[in-house]
């Protein structure tokens, strides 16, 4: 106990300096910017639905999209990835699944992003945003009685959707799609010699975990790597997270948790992707016994992927949602 808590101590009084210090990037990191948005902003915004919204358990506005087919055969709650919102080109994917395979899409924007409250980045504690996904299936089962619901991600947002099915509170879900999945530091599915997007301050999140996630929680600990045409171009996408948000979207065990996943899991990712190697991830993600699909695909790249996807995420979601019973 008592070396416990000096080293609950130490961590304190070294937390105190790392929050008054700057995330610094590397200056070994390959020049440019580490993922390309020309295709997505040739492509355009993809007409999103208009925005809705619903209060989270605490109060907080949480605003999302809806598309829904006139007969539809299931409903995907899909969550964006590390920075953005579900403006910022996810209306590609969701349309295409939607009017081309009946599947309903729901596209929340994370509280602290897009149209939804709460501090910029930041979450009052991961369990918060954990809690907002139940509000979102939740939502998602009284809008579309009696059809299986799905969840997915790209990018961070996978990571967000498998930290919450690890989750002890999380709501029974039938399947489960990753786009582009970036399952954080521990995963190590990065490619060789990448430049990383997101540049984490490691030590602030280790001072976070010695003490229970009490300490600096609000302390910025992620910067994302957006170009800065994109970041003019879209005023809603935030350059970095606080060490609470991080932690909702970052798996710290991710080896482990995939092979905890019952339900049905595909994954895709662009056979071009810029910081995700797709072989490293299939190698990941393949547990024995279990129904996993893991398939890259040619030409794509980590964000073009929303704008070919959908025919292959549809496919798969009506063959699950034929094989779901209710």
């Amino acid at each position: 106990m008592q070396v416990f808590k000096l080293t609950n101590y130490f961590a304190l009084a070294l937390g105190t300096w790392l929050l008054a210090q700057p995330v610094a990037a590397s200056t070994a990191e390959p020049a440019g910017a580490a993922v390309s948005f020309a295709a997505l902003q040739a492509a355009g915004s993809g007409n999103p639905a208009p925005v809705e919204a619903l209060n989270a358990e605490d109060g907080t506005r949480l605003a999302y999209r809806s598309y829904a087919p006139r007969k539809p055969q299931a409903v995907l709650v899909f969550f964006h990835g590390d920075g953005a919102h579900s403006g910022a080109g996810y209306a590609h994917l969701a349309r295409a699944l939607s009017e081309r395979y009946a599947i309903a899409v729901i596209t929340p924007d994370l509280r602290g992003h897009g149209e939804s409250d709460g501090s910029r980045g930041d979450a009052p504690k991961p369990a918060a945003v954990w809690d907002d996904i139940s509000s979102m299936v939740a939502l998602a089962q009284e809008r579309f009685p009696d059809l299986p619901v799905f969840l997915g991600g790209h990018s961070s947002g996978a990571g967000l959707v498998l930290n919450y099915l690890a989750y002890p509170r999380h709501d029974a879900i039938d399947g489960v799609v990753m786009l582009a999945p970036e399952l954080g530091p521990f995963a190590d599915t990065h490619r060789a010699g990448s430049r990383p997007f997101a540049k984490t301050q490691n030590s602030r999140l280790l001072v976070n975990a010695l003490t229970g996630g009490k300490a600096f929680g609000s302390a910025p600990a992620v910067t994302f790597d957006y170009p800065l045409e994109a970041l003019l171009k879209d005023q809603k996408l935030l350059t970095g997270y606080t060490v609470n948000m991080a932690n909702a979207v970052m798996p710290r065990k991710p080896a482990e948790m995939l092979a905890e996943v019952k339900v049905p899991l595909a994954m895709w990712v662009g056979a071009e992707d810029e910081i995700i190697d797709p072989l490293k991830l299939a190698t990941l993600l393949y547990v024995p016994g279990r129904d996993r699909v893991a398939e890259a695909v040619n030409g794509a790249t980590h964000q073009s992927l929303l704008l070919r996807a959908a025919d292959s995420v549809g496919p798969w979601l009506q063959q699950q949602a034929t094989a779901v019973v209710h």
